[in-house]
């Protein structure tokens, strides 16, 4: 990837790794806009349907009517599975990884 520092519309696709004990999941979203760097990783998790391309832990989001959150299922190397279903303020003490993976500028 080329990291122009002249360049700054595009889009970054950032992944988020989420992690409960020796659970682990990954989800790839993508920002777009006029941002680099630091506001890119802060935008990443605010996270909304529409900006999910992929999650190898079953990533999905809930709204029952009454509360909006999440739900995920994170694997450890064992092969075992941990559900989680939170409301969305749960979801920060999750993440322990934001890396920008790719930059696609526009001039």
């Amino acid at each position: 990837m080329n990291y122009d520092p002249n360049i700054n519309q595009g889009t970054h696709k950032v992944k988020i790794s989420l992690q409960q004990w020796d659970y682990k999941g990954t989800v790839i979203v993508e920002v777009g806009g006029n941002c680099k760097g630091k506001s890119v990783l802060e935008a990443a998790t605010e996270l909304y349907e529409e900006n999910i391309l992929e999650s190898d832990c079953n990533f999905k989001f809930i709204d029952n009517g009454e509360v909006e959150g999440f739900h995920c299922e994170l694997g450890n190397g064992s092969g075992d599975i941990l559900e989680i279903e939170e409301e969305w303020y749960g979801l920060g003490s999750l993440i322990v990884g934001l890396e920008i993976i790719d930059f696609c500028g526009r001039d």
